[in-house]
């Protein structure tokens, strides 16, 4: 994708930005550099302090608590790289995924599932899943992520958000795993 961008952008004689991976790190610092290309460079940089201050802040209530058992479901028991940014949300948030062995572009092995036993679900918006659906299903109806409620609905692009948004998504699954923690 980038490379396609810079070859059409070398066509046409205009100057093009490539973002990032969508990694934290990479989105503040394509916020500031998008600033700075645009002449606002100074609301840039407050705009990325102000997200390092709330990841911070989200980060300081998550780590004097245990480390969530959690899977991420796409869809279908599909689920996300745990490599990836949308993994990386999940660690900083206070979640391990349970997942983290997945075969990316299969859907996790339900048996899999079940011995991992997750204790909260965070399921993408749209794609089919919900939490009565799992309370009914006598192949996840025993996961105590199901049992207990602890499930989160989550909306389709807050994972793959390359924009400030990224740490309202943190917060959410932060508050999702960890209900009770300090998170401001």
């Amino acid at each position: 994708m980038a490379g396609e961008a810079t070859s059409v952008a070398a066509k046409l004689h205009v100057p093009v930005y490539v973002g990032g991976d969508g990694t934290l790190h990479d989105i503040e610092h394509d916020i500031a550099q998008v600033g700075v290309l645009t002449g606002f460079a100074v609301r840039g940089q407050t705009l990325v302090q102000h997200m390092q201050e709330r990841v911070a802040a989200i980060r300081r209530g998550v780590d004097a608590e245990p480390p969530v058992p959690v899977f991420v479901d796409n869809g279908f028991f599909y689920t996300i790289d745990p490599t990836g940014p949308a993994g990386a949300l999940i660690t900083m948030a206070g979640g391990v995924d349970v997942a983290a062995d997945a075969e990316l572009g299969k859907p996790y092995p339900l048996a899999k599932l079940r011995a991992a036993g997750p204790q909260a679900y965070v399921a993408v918006a749209g794609r089919g899943t919900t939490l009565s659906g799992l309370r009914r299903s006598p192949a996840t109806k025993h996961l105590p992520a199901v049992r207990s409620g602890r499930f989160l609905l989550i909306d389709p692009t807050a994972l793959s958000d390359h924009g400030p948004r990224v740490v309202a998504t943190l917060r959410e699954i932060a508050h999702a795993l960890h209900p009770t923690a300090s998170l401001s």
